[in-house]
C-alpha cells in the first residue's frame, strides 16, 4: 500500500477536525475561567470596600473618644464639687491635719467667743473646718442667731449652721460697727458648703472657703426702720447701706475683699461674699518659744489624731452633696 494517500488523508482530517465547532467542554472551560476572573475582580472590589469601610469605623470610634473626653472634660470643670486634682486655697500657715499652732489658735478663738458671751457648742468636723462650732440659734427662730447685735437669719438652709470659730468670732467683733450703719438683720444664703471657687463666670478647680467654714454669702441687709436693702435689686441702684456695708467690712481688717457686684458682677451679682481673714504664721511663731518637752507633748497628741482627723476630712469630702440654688454662685 502507498503511504502518500494515506498521509493525505491524514492531514485532511486534521485540517477538518481544527476548523470544526468546538466542542462542550472546552466552551465549559473557559466559561469557568471567566467566571474566576470575574470572581477575582469581585473579590478585589470587595476588599476595597471592606477597607474602606473599616478605616471609617474607625475614625468615628476616634471622633466618638475625643467627644465624650471633651464632655467629661467640660463635665469637670462645671462641677463644683472637689477632687483630688483641685488646689487649695487656704490661709496662710494653713495645713491639714491640723498643726498644732492651727489647733491653739482655734482653742483661743473659742476663749475669745466665750468672753463676747456668744452662746456656742462645738461641732462635729466637716470639710476641713478646724474649728468647727454651731452658735446656737435664737429663740425666736432656729433659723436665726444673733452676732455682736445683729440677727443673722437663713434663707435657704435649715440649722445647724456650722461654720469655723474664726468666722463667727470676726462677725461677734464687728457686729457693733454694722449696727452704727443702721443693720439690724442679715438674711445668708449659706456658710459651709465642700465646694470650688467660682468668680467672674468661671469656676476654677480651688478649694473654696466655704470648705473651711469661713465665709458666709449674704443676699440682704434689713436695717433698723425694717427695710430690706437686696443685694440683687438694691446694688445696682446705688443703695447706700450696701455701698456703707461693704466699705465697712474692707476697712475693717478682719475680712478679706468683700466679693459684691461691683467687683464681680458675674458670679456675685445678687450676693456678698464675706470671709473672715485669718492667718496661723503669729501663732506658728508663739509656739515656737514654748519649751521643747510642751512642745514634744503636743506633737505627740498631734499624731495620735492625725490618723483619724484625715480619715474624717476625706469621708466628708467624698460625701459632700452638690449644692443648688444661690450656694452655686459663691466664689472663694
Amino acid at each position: 500500500m502507498r503511504r502518500g494517500p494515506l498521509l493525505a488523508l491524514l492531514v485532511a482530517g486534521a485540517v477538518v477536525a481544527s476548523s470544526a465547532p468546538s466542542t462542550p467542554s472546552a466552551e465549559a472551560s473557559a466559561a469557568r475561567r471567566k467566571a474566576s476572573s470575574g470572581e477575582r475582580q469581585a473579590a478585589k472590589g470587595s476588599g476595597k470596600a471592606s477597607s474602606t469601610r473599616t478605616r471609617a469605623t474607625a475614625r468615628a470610634k476616634r471622633v466618638a473618644s475625643e467627644r465624650r473626653k471633651q464632655r467629661r472634660k467640660k463635665k469637670r470643670e462645671l462641677s463644683r464639687v472637689p477632687n483630688r486634682r483641685t488646689a487649695t486655697n487656704m490661709p496662710r500657715g494653713w495645713r491639714w491635719p491640723p498643726s498644732r499652732s492651727m489647733r491653739t489658735a482655734g482653742e483661743r478663738c473659742t476663749e475669745a467667743l466665750e468672753q463676747a458671751k456668744v452662746p456656742w457648742e462645738r461641732s462635729a468636723r466637716e470639710g476641713k473646718i478646724v474649728t468647727p462650732l454651731v452658735v446656737s440659734a435664737d429663740g425666736a427662730s432656729s433659723r436665726e442667731l444673733t452676732l455682736g447685735g445683729i440677727v443673722y437669719h437663713s434663707k435657704y438652709r435649715k440649722p445647724p449652721f456650722t461654720m469655723d470659730c474664726h468666722l463667727a468670732l470676726a462677725l461677734a467683733t464687728h457686729g457693733p460697727a454694722l449696727q452704727e450703719l443702721g443693720v439690724r438683720k442679715v438674711v445668708f444664703g449659706s456658710i459651709f458648703r465642700f465646694t470650688k471657687v467660682r468668680a467672674h463666670g468661671k469656676t476654677k478647680n480651688v478649694l473654696s472657703r466655704h470648705a473651711l467654714g469661713l465665709a458666709m454669702d449674704v443676699v440682704s441687709f434689713e436695717d433698723e426702720a425694717g427695710v430690706v436693702h437686696d443685694v440683687l435689686r438694691d446694688y445696682p441702684a446705688g443703695d447706700e447701706l450696701l455701698r456703707s456695708v461693704e466699705d465697712a467690712l474692707n476697712g475693717s481688717g478682719g475680712f478679706r475683699t468683700v466679693l459684691t457686684p461691683r467687683n464681680d458682677p458675674t458670679s456675685h451679682h445678687d450676693h456678698f461674699h464675706i470671709e473672715a481673714d485669718i492667718s496661723y504664721y503669729e501663732d506658728e511663731r508663739n509656739l515656737a518659744a514654748l519649751p521643747r518637752a510642751a512642745a514634744g507633748e503636743a506633737d505627740e497628741e498631734h499624731e495620735e489624731n492625725a490618723e483619724h482627723e484625715v480619715g474624717a476630712g476625706q469621708a466628708t469630702d467624698k460625701s459632700a452633696p452638690a449644692e443648688t440654688g444661690l450656694e452655686h454662685g459663691s466664689s472663694r
